[in-house]
């Protein structure tokens, strides 16, 4: 994964996957982590909203 690598921002638009994290596919922890980091980030969200 290059270390220089960016995105421009995009304003309301949030991208979550697996891809994120470099794991090898055969492992099957690519969603598993996914799924946490949607879980963190929706925890976080709803503390910001409250």
């Amino acid at each position: 994964m290059p270390l220089d690598q960016s995105w421009e921002i995009q304003a309301h638009l949030t991208l979550i996957g697996d891809a994120a994290h470099v794991m090898p596919p055969f492992a099957g922890e690519g969603v598993n982590m996914a799924m946490l980091d949607a879980l963190e980030l929706s925890e976080v969200l709803t503390f910001l909203l409250i």
